[in-house]
Protein backbone atom coordinates (compact mmCIF):
# COMPACT_ATOMS: atom_id res chain seq x y z
CA UNK A 1 0.00 0.00 0.00
CA UNK A 2 1.47 3.36 -1.01
CA UNK A 3 0.27 6.55 0.66
CA UNK A 4 0.44 10.01 -0.93
CA UNK A 5 3.85 11.67 -0.53
CA UNK A 6 4.07 15.13 0.95
CA UNK A 7 6.50 17.94 0.29
CA UNK A 8 6.04 20.52 -2.47
CA UNK A 9 6.76 24.24 -2.47
CA UNK A 10 9.24 26.94 -1.64
CA UNK A 11 10.07 27.68 1.96
CA UNK A 12 9.66 31.12 3.45
CA UNK A 13 10.77 32.72 6.70
CA UNK A 14 8.23 33.55 9.39
CA UNK A 15 8.96 35.95 12.23
CA UNK A 16 8.42 34.94 15.83
CA UNK A 17 5.31 36.24 17.59
CA UNK A 18 4.59 37.17 21.21
CA UNK A 19 5.01 35.52 24.57
CA UNK A 20 2.83 32.70 25.81
CA UNK A 21 3.35 30.19 28.56
CA UNK A 22 5.50 27.28 27.37
CA UNK A 23 5.27 23.75 28.56
CA UNK A 24 7.59 22.90 31.41
CA UNK A 25 5.59 22.60 34.62
CA UNK A 26 2.56 20.49 35.45
CA UNK A 27 1.50 19.71 31.89
CA UNK A 28 -0.81 17.01 30.62
CA UNK A 29 2.10 14.60 30.10
CA UNK A 30 3.28 14.90 33.70
CA UNK A 31 4.14 11.45 35.01
CA UNK A 32 4.51 9.96 31.51
CA UNK A 33 8.19 9.07 31.08
CA UNK A 34 9.96 9.53 27.77
CA UNK A 35 9.99 5.97 26.39
CA UNK A 36 13.33 6.38 24.59
CA UNK A 37 16.70 6.05 26.33
CA UNK A 38 18.66 9.32 26.33
CA UNK A 39 21.92 7.35 26.47
CA UNK A 40 24.65 6.64 28.98
CA UNK A 41 25.38 9.68 31.17
CA UNK A 42 22.63 11.71 29.52
CA UNK A 43 19.15 12.86 30.47
CA UNK A 44 16.19 14.37 28.64
CA UNK A 45 15.80 18.15 28.60
CA UNK A 46 12.47 19.53 27.45
CA UNK A 47 12.19 22.26 24.83
CA UNK A 48 9.80 24.59 26.61
CA UNK A 49 8.86 26.60 23.52
CA UNK A 50 8.04 23.69 21.23
CA UNK A 51 6.30 21.59 23.90
CA UNK A 52 2.64 22.61 24.25
CA UNK A 53 -0.25 21.38 26.39
CA UNK A 54 -2.90 23.53 24.57
CA UNK A 55 -4.66 24.29 27.85
CA UNK A 56 -4.84 28.03 27.21
CA UNK A 57 -8.13 29.70 26.33
CA UNK A 58 -6.98 31.41 23.11
CA UNK A 59 -5.30 30.00 20.04
CA UNK A 60 -2.43 32.49 20.14
CA UNK A 61 -1.71 31.62 23.76
CA UNK A 62 -1.95 27.88 23.11
CA UNK A 63 0.39 27.96 20.11
CA UNK A 64 2.92 30.20 21.83
CA UNK A 65 5.93 31.88 20.28
CA UNK A 66 7.22 28.80 18.49
CA UNK A 67 4.09 27.57 16.65
CA UNK A 68 1.84 29.05 13.96
CA UNK A 69 -1.55 28.17 12.45
CA UNK A 70 -0.33 27.89 8.86
CA UNK A 71 1.82 25.68 6.68
CA UNK A 72 5.58 26.21 6.57
CA UNK A 73 5.38 27.91 3.17
CA UNK A 74 2.75 29.08 0.67
CA UNK A 75 1.69 25.62 -0.52
CA UNK A 76 -2.06 25.11 -0.18
CA UNK A 77 -1.79 21.37 0.43
CA UNK A 78 -2.00 18.01 -1.37
CA UNK A 79 -4.93 16.69 -3.39
CA UNK A 80 -8.14 18.53 -2.53
CA UNK A 81 -6.59 20.06 0.60
CA UNK A 82 -6.74 23.79 1.23
CA UNK A 83 -4.85 24.58 4.43
CA UNK A 84 -6.78 27.08 6.53
CA UNK A 85 -5.84 28.98 9.68
CA UNK A 86 -9.55 29.42 10.36
CA UNK A 87 -9.85 25.66 10.80
CA UNK A 88 -7.12 25.54 13.45
CA UNK A 89 -8.53 26.23 16.91
CA UNK A 90 -8.25 25.29 20.58
CA UNK A 91 -10.87 24.05 23.00
CA UNK A 92 -11.22 21.68 25.91
CA UNK A 93 -7.45 21.62 26.39
CA UNK A 94 -6.85 20.42 22.83
CA UNK A 95 -5.47 21.77 19.58
CA UNK A 96 -8.29 21.12 17.09
CA UNK A 97 -7.58 20.67 13.37
CA UNK A 98 -10.94 20.65 11.60
CA UNK A 99 -12.03 19.82 8.06
CA UNK A 100 -14.86 21.51 6.12
CA UNK A 101 -16.02 21.92 2.55
CA UNK A 102 -14.71 24.92 0.63
CA UNK A 103 -17.97 26.49 -0.59
CA UNK A 104 -18.95 25.77 -4.21
CA UNK A 105 -15.94 23.51 -4.79
CA UNK A 106 -14.86 19.93 -4.18
CA UNK A 107 -11.92 21.12 -2.11
CA UNK A 108 -11.59 20.71 1.67
CA UNK A 109 -10.46 23.24 4.25
CA UNK A 110 -7.93 21.53 6.54
CA UNK A 111 -6.51 22.74 9.83
CA UNK A 112 -2.74 22.92 10.24
CA UNK A 113 -0.16 23.94 12.85
CA UNK A 114 3.59 24.10 12.31
CA UNK A 115 6.69 25.20 14.16
CA UNK A 116 8.25 28.46 13.03
CA UNK A 117 11.71 27.07 13.60
CA UNK A 118 13.20 23.62 13.14
CA UNK A 119 14.42 20.62 15.10
CA UNK A 120 17.42 18.46 14.29
CA UNK A 121 18.77 15.18 15.58
CA UNK A 122 19.18 14.06 18.28
CA UNK A 123 15.63 14.91 19.29
CA UNK A 124 12.56 13.13 20.66
CA UNK A 125 9.12 14.30 19.46
CA UNK A 126 5.86 12.87 20.80
CA UNK A 127 2.21 13.95 20.64
CA UNK A 128 -1.04 12.67 22.11
CA UNK A 129 -3.49 12.62 19.20
CA UNK A 130 -7.08 11.53 18.56
CA UNK A 131 -7.34 11.13 14.81
CA UNK A 132 -10.40 12.28 12.91
CA UNK A 133 -13.05 9.86 11.71
CA UNK A 134 -12.81 11.04 8.11
CA UNK A 135 -11.16 9.47 5.07
CA UNK A 136 -8.66 12.34 5.34
CA UNK A 137 -5.34 11.63 6.99
CA UNK A 138 -4.32 12.84 10.47
CA UNK A 139 -0.60 13.56 10.53
CA UNK A 140 2.46 14.39 12.63
CA UNK A 141 5.51 14.83 10.42
CA UNK A 142 8.73 16.76 9.75
CA UNK A 143 9.95 18.22 6.45
CA UNK A 144 13.17 19.96 5.50
CA UNK A 145 12.93 23.49 4.12
CA UNK A 146 14.06 22.34 0.66
CA UNK A 147 11.31 19.66 0.53
CA UNK A 148 13.89 16.88 0.14
CA UNK A 149 13.91 15.08 3.50
CA UNK A 150 10.74 14.02 5.33
CA UNK A 151 10.00 12.03 8.47
CA UNK A 152 6.43 10.83 9.06
CA UNK A 153 5.78 9.96 12.71
CA UNK A 154 2.13 9.16 12.04
CA UNK A 155 -0.10 9.24 8.97
CA UNK A 156 -3.50 7.68 9.58
CA UNK A 157 -6.91 7.49 7.89
CA UNK A 158 -9.50 7.07 10.64
CA UNK A 159 -12.79 6.62 8.77
CA UNK A 160 -15.10 3.72 9.61
CA UNK A 161 -15.61 3.35 5.86
CA UNK A 162 -12.21 1.67 5.59
CA UNK A 163 -11.45 -0.54 8.59
CA UNK A 164 -8.05 -1.68 7.22
CA UNK A 165 -6.72 1.87 7.24
CA UNK A 166 -8.49 2.85 10.46
CA UNK A 167 -6.67 0.05 12.29
CA UNK A 168 -3.21 0.95 10.94
CA UNK A 169 -1.02 3.95 11.53
CA UNK A 170 1.97 4.36 9.26
CA UNK A 171 5.51 5.59 9.84
CA UNK A 172 7.81 6.51 7.01
CA UNK A 173 10.75 8.50 5.73
CA UNK A 174 11.09 10.16 2.33
CA UNK A 175 14.15 11.39 0.48
CA UNK A 176 12.88 13.07 -2.67
CA UNK A 177 14.87 13.52 -5.84
CA UNK A 178 13.58 16.69 -7.50
CA UNK A 179 14.12 18.65 -10.71
CA UNK A 180 14.86 22.37 -11.00
CA UNK A 181 11.14 23.14 -10.71
CA UNK A 182 10.83 21.15 -7.47
CA UNK A 183 8.87 18.36 -9.17
CA UNK A 184 9.41 14.91 -7.68
CA UNK A 185 11.48 12.68 -9.95
CA UNK A 186 11.84 9.84 -7.45
CA UNK A 187 10.55 9.19 -3.94
CA UNK A 188 12.85 7.00 -1.84
CA UNK A 189 10.85 5.75 1.14
CA UNK A 190 10.02 2.76 3.34
CA UNK A 191 6.53 2.81 4.83
CA UNK A 192 5.54 0.52 7.71
CA UNK A 193 2.11 -0.04 9.26
CA UNK A 194 1.36 -0.48 12.94
CA UNK A 195 -1.64 -2.14 14.59
CA UNK A 196 -2.72 -1.55 18.14
CA UNK A 197 -2.27 -4.64 20.34
CA UNK A 198 -6.02 -5.36 20.26
CA UNK A 199 -6.51 -4.35 16.62
CA UNK A 200 -9.12 -1.68 17.39
CA UNK A 201 -9.41 1.50 15.28
CA UNK A 202 -7.20 4.37 16.39
CA UNK A 203 -10.05 6.91 16.12
CA UNK A 204 -11.73 5.69 19.33
CA UNK A 205 -9.21 7.26 21.73
CA UNK A 206 -6.13 9.43 22.13
CA UNK A 207 -2.85 7.67 21.37
CA UNK A 208 0.76 8.77 21.77
CA UNK A 209 2.83 8.84 18.59
CA UNK A 210 6.55 9.55 18.97
CA UNK A 211 9.93 9.30 17.30
CA UNK A 212 13.48 9.48 18.56
CA UNK A 213 15.50 10.88 15.66
CA UNK A 214 18.93 9.83 16.90
CA UNK A 215 21.10 10.48 13.84
CA UNK A 216 20.80 10.78 10.04
CA UNK A 217 20.46 6.99 9.83
CA UNK A 218 18.73 6.13 13.12
CA UNK A 219 15.08 6.75 13.98
CA UNK A 220 12.99 4.83 16.53
CA UNK A 221 9.19 5.08 16.37
CA UNK A 222 6.88 4.72 19.39
CA UNK A 223 3.13 4.27 19.85
CA UNK A 224 1.69 4.63 23.36
CA UNK A 225 5.22 4.33 24.76
CA UNK A 226 5.93 1.07 22.94
CA UNK A 227 8.72 0.95 20.36
CA UNK A 228 7.17 -0.25 17.10
CA UNK A 229 9.96 0.33 14.61
CA UNK A 230 13.68 0.91 14.23
CA UNK A 231 14.71 2.68 11.02
CA UNK A 232 18.41 2.21 10.27
CA UNK A 233 20.94 2.82 7.51
CA UNK A 234 20.09 -0.40 5.67
CA UNK A 235 16.47 0.75 5.43
CA UNK A 236 17.23 4.24 4.08
CA UNK A 237 17.91 4.88 0.40
CA UNK A 238 19.67 8.14 -0.36
CA UNK A 239 21.71 8.65 -3.56
CA UNK A 240 23.60 11.44 -1.77
CA UNK A 241 24.45 9.26 1.22
CA UNK A 242 23.28 11.89 3.75
CA UNK A 243 20.19 10.27 5.22
CA UNK A 244 17.99 12.52 7.35
CA UNK A 245 20.51 15.18 8.30
CA UNK A 246 18.72 18.50 7.76
CA UNK A 247 16.84 20.65 10.30
CA UNK A 248 13.07 20.28 9.88
CA UNK A 249 9.94 22.08 11.13
CA UNK A 250 7.32 19.96 12.93
CA UNK A 251 3.90 19.75 11.24
CA UNK A 252 0.51 18.75 12.64
CA UNK A 253 -2.29 18.66 10.07
CA UNK A 254 -5.17 16.86 8.41
CA UNK A 255 -5.08 16.34 4.63
CA UNK A 256 -6.84 14.99 1.57
CA UNK A 257 -4.45 12.84 -0.46
CA UNK A 258 -4.66 12.82 -4.24
CA UNK A 259 -4.04 9.08 -4.61
CA UNK A 260 -7.26 8.54 -2.64
CA UNK A 261 -9.50 11.36 -3.90
CA UNK A 262 -8.55 10.47 -7.47
CA UNK A 263 -10.15 7.08 -6.77
CA UNK A 264 -13.29 8.70 -5.38
CA UNK A 265 -12.32 8.19 -1.71
CA UNK A 266 -13.47 11.62 -0.54
CA UNK A 267 -15.17 13.04 2.52
CA UNK A 268 -18.86 13.73 1.89
CA UNK A 269 -20.54 17.01 2.77
CA UNK A 270 -22.47 15.23 5.52
CA UNK A 271 -19.27 13.82 7.01
CA UNK A 272 -17.56 17.20 6.86
CA UNK A 273 -20.50 18.72 8.75
CA UNK A 274 -20.39 16.02 11.42
CA UNK A 275 -18.55 17.53 14.40
CA UNK A 276 -18.11 14.10 15.98
CA UNK A 277 -15.74 12.95 13.21
CA UNK A 278 -14.45 16.03 11.35
CA UNK A 279 -11.76 17.00 13.85
CA UNK A 280 -8.24 15.80 14.61
CA UNK A 281 -7.46 16.62 18.25
CA UNK A 282 -4.03 17.04 19.80
CA UNK A 283 -3.94 16.92 23.60
CA UNK A 284 -0.26 17.81 23.82
CA UNK A 285 3.06 17.69 22.03
CA UNK A 286 6.45 17.50 23.72
CA UNK A 287 10.00 17.84 22.38
CA UNK A 288 13.18 16.78 24.19
CA UNK A 289 16.92 16.86 23.56
CA UNK A 290 19.37 14.48 25.27
CA UNK A 291 21.89 16.42 27.35
CA UNK A 292 24.73 15.55 29.69
CA UNK A 293 23.39 14.60 33.11
CA UNK A 294 26.39 16.17 34.85
CA UNK A 295 25.15 19.77 34.48
CA UNK A 296 23.01 20.45 37.56
CA UNK A 297 20.85 23.56 37.69
CA UNK A 298 22.15 26.38 39.90
CA UNK A 299 21.25 25.84 43.55
CA UNK A 300 18.47 28.20 44.68
CA UNK A 301 19.42 30.84 47.23
CA UNK A 302 18.36 30.16 50.83
CA UNK A 303 15.33 31.77 52.41
CA UNK A 304 15.89 35.14 54.09
CA UNK A 305 15.81 35.47 57.88
CA UNK A 306 14.96 38.41 60.17
CA UNK A 307 13.34 41.75 59.35
CA UNK A 308 15.74 43.17 56.81
CA UNK A 309 15.04 44.49 53.30
CA UNK A 310 14.65 41.67 50.77
CA UNK A 311 15.26 42.23 47.04
CA UNK A 312 14.15 39.43 44.72
CA UNK A 313 15.02 39.22 40.99
CA UNK A 314 12.58 36.90 39.18
CA UNK A 315 13.70 35.25 35.95
CA UNK A 316 15.68 32.39 34.48
CA UNK A 317 18.18 30.20 36.27
CA UNK A 318 21.10 31.61 34.27
CA UNK A 319 20.51 35.29 33.49
CA UNK A 320 22.57 37.97 35.28
CA UNK A 321 21.55 39.13 38.76
CA UNK A 322 22.30 42.61 40.11
CA UNK A 323 24.49 42.80 43.19
CA UNK A 324 22.36 42.91 46.32
CA UNK A 325 19.48 41.02 44.73
CA UNK A 326 18.56 37.32 45.08
CA UNK A 327 17.70 35.19 42.07
CA UNK A 328 14.29 33.50 42.03
CA UNK A 329 13.75 31.18 39.06
CA UNK A 330 10.98 28.64 38.43
CA UNK A 331 13.22 26.17 40.29
CA UNK A 332 13.10 28.35 43.42
CA UNK A 333 15.29 30.69 45.43
CA UNK A 334 14.83 32.67 48.68
CA UNK A 335 12.48 29.93 49.84
CA UNK A 336 9.90 30.87 47.20
CA UNK A 337 7.49 28.19 46.02
CA UNK A 338 4.84 28.46 43.29
CA UNK A 339 1.53 26.65 42.87
CA UNK A 340 1.08 25.93 40.04
CA UNK A 341 4.59 26.30 38.65
CA UNK A 342 5.70 29.25 36.55
CA UNK A 343 7.87 29.76 33.47
CA UNK A 344 10.64 32.24 32.71
CA UNK A 345 12.09 34.33 29.88
CA UNK A 346 15.28 36.37 29.40
CA UNK A 347 14.82 39.16 26.85
CA UNK A 348 18.46 40.29 26.74
CA UNK A 349 19.54 43.92 26.90
CA UNK A 350 19.11 47.27 25.21
CA UNK A 351 19.44 50.84 26.47
CA UNK A 352 16.33 50.54 28.67
CA UNK A 353 17.03 47.05 30.03
CA UNK A 354 19.07 46.14 33.11
CA UNK A 355 19.88 42.96 35.00
CA UNK A 356 16.58 43.11 36.89
CA UNK A 357 13.96 43.80 34.24
CA UNK A 358 15.55 41.91 31.34
CA UNK A 359 14.03 38.65 32.59
CA UNK A 360 10.86 37.59 34.38
CA UNK A 361 8.61 34.73 35.39
CA UNK A 362 5.14 34.34 33.92
CA UNK A 363 2.10 32.10 33.67
CA UNK A 364 -1.34 32.20 32.09
CA UNK A 365 -3.02 30.52 35.05
CA UNK A 366 -3.40 32.11 38.47
CA UNK A 367 -0.37 31.11 40.54
CA UNK A 368 0.36 31.49 44.23
CA UNK A 369 3.75 32.64 45.51
CA UNK A 370 4.56 31.60 49.05
CA UNK A 371 7.77 32.36 50.92
CA UNK A 372 8.96 32.38 54.54
CA UNK A 373 9.22 35.85 56.06
CA UNK A 374 9.18 37.37 59.56
CA UNK A 375 5.82 38.37 60.95
CA UNK A 376 4.88 42.02 60.92
CA UNK A 377 4.02 44.76 58.48
CA UNK A 378 5.90 44.89 55.18
CA UNK A 379 5.99 47.30 52.28
CA UNK A 380 5.79 45.41 48.97
CA UNK A 381 6.95 46.90 45.65
CA UNK A 382 6.53 44.80 42.51
CA UNK A 383 7.79 45.46 38.98
CA UNK A 384 5.86 43.97 36.03
CA UNK A 385 6.81 44.26 32.34
CA UNK A 386 8.20 42.64 29.20
CA UNK A 387 10.57 44.10 26.64
CA UNK A 388 8.69 42.59 23.68
CA UNK A 389 5.00 42.27 24.62
CA UNK A 390 2.10 44.14 26.17
CA UNK A 391 0.46 42.46 29.16
CA UNK A 392 -2.94 43.71 30.26
CA UNK A 393 -5.48 43.15 33.00
CA UNK A 394 -3.00 41.60 35.45
CA UNK A 395 -3.94 41.27 39.12
CA UNK A 396 -2.07 40.80 42.41
CA UNK A 397 -3.79 39.64 45.62
CA UNK A 398 -1.92 39.53 48.94
CA UNK A 399 -2.63 37.38 51.99
CA UNK A 400 -5.94 35.90 50.79
CA UNK A 401 -7.39 39.20 49.68
CA UNK A 402 -6.01 41.47 52.40
CA UNK A 403 -4.84 43.66 49.52
CA UNK A 404 -5.80 43.51 45.83
CA UNK A 405 -4.33 45.45 42.92
CA UNK A 406 -6.16 44.87 39.64
CA UNK A 407 -6.31 46.16 36.05
CA UNK A 408 -2.51 46.34 35.83
CA UNK A 409 -1.31 46.91 32.27
CA UNK A 410 2.26 47.22 31.00
CA UNK A 411 2.88 48.06 27.35
CA UNK A 412 5.81 46.49 25.52
CA UNK A 413 9.11 47.72 27.02
CA UNK A 414 7.23 49.37 29.88
CA UNK A 415 7.79 48.31 33.50
CA UNK A 416 4.92 49.10 35.86
CA UNK A 417 5.44 49.43 39.60
CA UNK A 418 2.80 48.17 42.03
CA UNK A 419 3.17 49.02 45.73
CA UNK A 420 1.18 48.21 48.85
CA UNK A 421 1.57 47.31 52.53
CA UNK A 422 0.66 43.92 53.95
CA UNK A 423 0.66 42.33 57.40
CA UNK A 424 2.15 38.83 57.77
CA UNK A 425 0.92 36.82 60.75
CA UNK A 426 1.83 33.19 59.97
CA UNK A 427 5.50 33.48 59.01
CA UNK A 428 4.78 33.30 55.27
CA UNK A 429 4.03 35.88 52.61
CA UNK A 430 1.34 34.65 50.19
CA UNK A 431 0.69 36.46 46.91
CA UNK A 432 -1.56 35.41 44.05
CA UNK A 433 -0.68 36.59 40.53
CA UNK A 434 -3.25 36.23 37.76
CA UNK A 435 -4.38 37.57 34.40
CA UNK A 436 -8.04 38.59 34.18
CA UNK A 437 -8.37 38.49 30.39
CA UNK A 438 -7.84 41.00 27.64
CA UNK A 439 -5.54 40.92 24.63
CA UNK A 440 -2.80 38.92 26.36
CA UNK A 441 -3.27 35.82 28.50
CA UNK A 442 -0.22 36.06 30.77
CA UNK A 443 0.84 37.91 33.89
CA UNK A 444 4.54 38.71 34.34
CA UNK A 445 6.78 39.49 37.32
CA UNK A 446 10.29 40.96 37.11
CA UNK A 447 11.20 41.87 40.67
CA UNK A 448 9.93 42.45 44.17
CA UNK A 449 11.28 44.40 47.13
CA UNK A 450 10.06 43.75 50.68
CA UNK A 451 10.74 46.53 53.22
CA UNK A 452 9.98 46.09 56.95
CA UNK A 453 7.73 48.83 58.31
Amino acid sequence: MVFWRKGVGVACAVAAAGLVAPAGGAQDWRGIPVPADAGNGRTWQIDNALSRDFNQSTKSAALGNAWQDRYINGWRGPGLTQFSSNHTSVGGGHLILSAARVPNTNRVYCGVATTKGTVRYPVFVEASIKVSGLVLSSNLWLLSRDDVQELDIVELYGSNRQSWFAQRSSSNYHIFERDANNRILKDNNDQKHHLLPNGVPYRNAFHRFGAYWKSPFEVDFYIDGRKVRELRRNGITDPRGRGLDQPMPIILDTEDHAWRSNQGIVASDAELRNDSINKMRVDWIRVYKPVAASNPAPRPAPAPTGRQRINLDFGTANSPVRRGWTRVSPAGGAGVSWSPGVYSRDRGTDERINEINRDFVFQSAASNLSMPIANGRWGVTINMGDRFNRHDNMRVRAENGQVTRANITANANQYVYVSFDVTVRDGRLDLEFSDQGGRDANWVLNRMSLIPK
